[in-house]
């Protein structure tokens, strides 16, 4: 998800320079931890801009660190975020949308409420998305025969399982080809085995996340608290990971879709 994962295979590669800037940011997000460093994460990201303007991936990583600055600085990188959403959204590239083939409805063994007429007055009825991120998470909570529902779209193999009347463990996985050998750098997070330092190489990466979602408010809050990533080159494991750093993690209320 690396830091904040990419959505997909975007079909605009990034320029040899424009590579270096987001590598370079990718692992500055490792070890941010205060505002002035997820500034110098943003500051290569607007590199990135400047040298690919067309790379939609970067619009969507600089709005999770805009938000995240905006958490200490204030409204004007809330603003700057919400920009950056609308700009990934329009530069998206249409094959994104092959990836989301039909939904897998999951049902729920038991509900919280009965009787239409609780369900009616239910406001976590319907479809959400992550604010950052329309393509490729969302989920619909639905409720029939008094049992609450949880619809995954089925981009990654999702599996839901309930923790009580109002949480569910969701567990997605995913994976992504690169166009090319890519580098990153190593990490604290490596798994027993891999080195932490040092740099390791791949084209293709898979991703198991875990998440949970709570459904005891207005709107369902995710709450990611696990992900491990391998990666592999030539299909030949070079890396594995686990991360728990909450930054890299999905930790919030979703929107309307």
């Amino acid at each position: 998800m690396a830091a904040l994962m990419a959505v997909s295979a975007m079909a605009v590669e990034l320029s040899k320079e424009g590579r270096a800037h987001y590598n370079r940011a990718m692992s500055l997000l490792k070890i941010a931890t205060l505002p002035e460093d997820y500034k110098k994460v943003a500051k290569e990201l607007e590199q990135v801009v400047l040298t690919d303007p067309d790379y939609p991936d970067t619009y969507l990583q600089m709005s999770r660190v805009y938000r995240k600055i905006g958490e200490t600085e204030g409204e004007a990188y809330f603003k700057k975020a919400d920009k950056c959403n609308n700009t990934f959204y329009q530069l998206a590239p249409t094959e994104t949308d092959a990836y989301l083939t039909e939904w897998k409805a999951i049902a729920v063994d038991e509900g919280t409420y009965k009787g239409k007429k609780a369900a009616a007055s239910m406001p976590l009825l319907g479809k959400w998305r992550f604010a950052a991120n329309k393509r490729t998470w969302y989920l619909e909570v639905t409720y029939d025969n008094g049992k609450y529902g949880l619809v995954m779209n089925p981009e990654f193999k999702t599996t839901v399982t309930r923790v009580d009347d109002y949480t569910f463990k969701v567990q997605t996985y995913w994976h992504e080809k690169e166009k090319g050998v890519q580098e990153d750098d190593c990490s604290e997070d490596a798994d027993r085995g891999y080195p932490t330092s040092g740099v390791h190489y791949y084209d293709e990466w898979h991703t198991t996340e875990y998440e949970y979602v709570k459904l005891n408010g207005r709107a369902p809050y995710v709450e990611t608290y696990e992900q491990h990533i391998t990666h592999l080159l030539r299909g030949k494991i070079t890396y594995q990971e686990t991360h728990h750093n909450e930054f890299y993690f999905f930790n919030e209320y979703l929107v309307r879709y």
